[in-house]
């Protein structure tokens, strides 16, 4: 019995030693622990608004790209209807153009004449 407690007693001084050497390296630990609970503290606000500002980004992109997708028929739909009216303009142009260059009859030479003189009668006045 006396053996027993010996060796109790000598593992119980090894466990002393141990326990104070440990006891820094636990405190500075538990000091480590606690400034990153308060980092984490200090920051969760931060953390938090990034996360929210990336979600209202995100959701705002979407909704831009489904207002594209809805409007792209009717962009469509206006560009052809523009390239028609170019079409008319273009043979308005054409046919007014053909007929200044061809050829005039007496009476249209006559009609021309006449209104010249009551154009520069007009301007006179």
């Amino acid at each position: 019995m006396a053996d027993a407690n010996a060796q109790l007693s000598t593992a119980n001084g090894t466990l002393a030693g141990v326990r104070e050497d440990l006891k820094p390296a636990l405190q500075a630990t538990q000091s480590t622990v606690k400034d990153l609970r308060d980092s984490w503290d200090d920051l969760y606000w931060d953390v938090k608004a990034s996360v929210e500002s990336a979600t209202v980004a995100a959701r705002g992109v979407a909704e831009a790209a489904e207002a594209a997708g809805k409007a792209a028929p009717k962009l469509a739909a206006a560009a052809v209807k523009n390239g028609d009216n170019v079409a008319g303009i273009t043979a308005d142009v054409h046919t007014a153009t053909s007929a200044f260059v061809k050829p005039k009859s007496t009476w249209q030479k006559i009609k021309s004449a006449l209104w010249l003189v009551a154009y520069g009668a007009a301007r006179a006045i």
